[in-house]
């Protein structure tokens, strides 16, 4: 009882984070300054190389809307943690991808917000496969 009891709560937050990413990309594509074509959005989650002049203005609009990155330009730490903590539930887990993660820490804000998606996919796909976070 008490483990379906917990798999409906992650699944009801694992629903509520993807309903406060599509919110975001639906805010982020409305805006002529930070739309950019889908197909490339989808080539950059699907793990391509993608150029910062295509990819950047909505990758920093998605990641400042779910303060993810603060209007400085600076990884949100707590919020990350608390998003780690939805997905992986072990906090040795969600330490190590928030080491990891850390790291996404960039100059240009853009560039920030680009390399924090890659670790977040990166993370998510290493955990999945069965991999170790620590590399």
């Amino acid at each position: 009882m008490k483990t379906c009891i917990a798999f409906i709560c992650v699944a009801t937050l694992v629903v509520s984070i993807r309903g406060l990413k599509a919110s975001a990309h639906l805010e982020c594509q409305a805006d002529p300054k930070t739309r950019v074509n889908e197909i490339s959005i989808k080539r950059f989650n699907d793990g391509e190389d993608i150029d910062k002049s295509a990819i950047g203005v909505y990758a920093l609009c998605l990641s400042t809307k779910l303060n993810y990155i603060n209007e400085e330009g600076k990884i949100n730490i707590p919020i990350v943690k608390k998003f780690f903590s939805y997905l992986f539930l072990n906090e040795t887990v969600v330490n190590q991808a928030i080491e990891r993660c850390s790291n996404a820490q960039k100059d240009d804000p853009q560039d920030t917000a680009m390399a924090l998606a890659k670790c977040f996919r990166e993370s998510y796909n290493d955990f999945h496969k069965g991999n170790n976070l620590n590399h």
